[in-house]
């Protein structure tokens, strides 16, 4: 009988980010206040990013077709947004703040450029290097011009999970993360969170094949909450 791996797979990763992003936008469409607000949306909710960037930079090294996994990206960016706008900011069309699934989508093309630059045995380390920089550089400034969730910040905390992908324990990639995420300011803390989960990373993806649960999780609790801001906006409680 096989010895069971101790510690998360990356199944209980994604369930513990869906569960604080839901946190997180809840705190936001429901209008809760004061610490019940600052403890499910700016402590619990920060968890949810840095899990996510890092099972995108896991995806994309083991994903079997890079294509279909950025067409379920854009598909599901696109199915999200408009009840993303509803239930964050009341609005139809919200053309100054994008949802997370574009960032994500930022980030896996500049994965595969970073791939693309690395594959490159003969470049010169310094050219490499100054590449990666630049590639960088300029996908945060195209999250920042397209207002995507997290901006500049999003992108940066991808590309260190990808470039510091093979450092131990996972927690250093998480921690360097984080640190992205809270510059210029300390807005986002809870992102240090991440670094316990991920510290307990096993490596293994779990039994269960929850390929498309986090795509169909995102547009259907985002719905589920505008139902529910709907029930609440009623002049008589049920």
């Amino acid at each position: 009988m096989a010895k069971r791996s101790s510690g998360l797979t990356g199944n209980q990763l994604k369930i513990l980010a869906c569960a604080a992003m839901f946190g997180d936008h809840a705190a936001k469409a429901l209008q809760i206040s004061g610490v019940p607000y600052f403890l499910l949306s700016r402590v619990l909710g920060r968890i949810a990013f840095p899990l996510f960037a890092f099972l995108l930079v896991e995806g994309f090294l083991h994903t079997k077709n890079r294509a279909r996994y950025l067409f379920r990206l854009l598909l599901f960016a696109l199915l999200s947004e408009i009840p993303f706008n509803l239930v964050i900011f009341k609005n139809l069309l919200h053309p100054e703040y994008q949802n997370t699934l574009w960032t994500l989508l930022l980030g896996l093309l500049l994965l595969i450029c970073l791939e693309r630059i690395e594959s490159v045995r003969e470049m010169r380390a310094s050219l490499s290097w100054f590449l990666r920089i630049l590639l960088i550089a300029g996908f945060s400034f195209g999250a920042w011009i397209f207002h995507a969730d997290y901006s500049y910040r999003g992108i940066f905390c991808i590309a260190v999970f990808y470039l510091l992908r093979s450092v131990r324990p996972r927690s250093i990639a998480a921690f360097w993360a984080s640190i992205g995420l809270n510059i210029p300011a300390i807005n986002n803390p809870g992102a240090f969170f991440s670094m316990l989960p991920l510290h307990f990373y096993n490596g293994e993806r779990g039994k269960l094949r929850l390929k498309y649960f986090f795509y169909l999780f995102y547009p259907l609790h985002l719905l589920l909450l505008l139902l529910l801001q709907q029930l609440n906006s009623l002049p008589f409680k049920m």
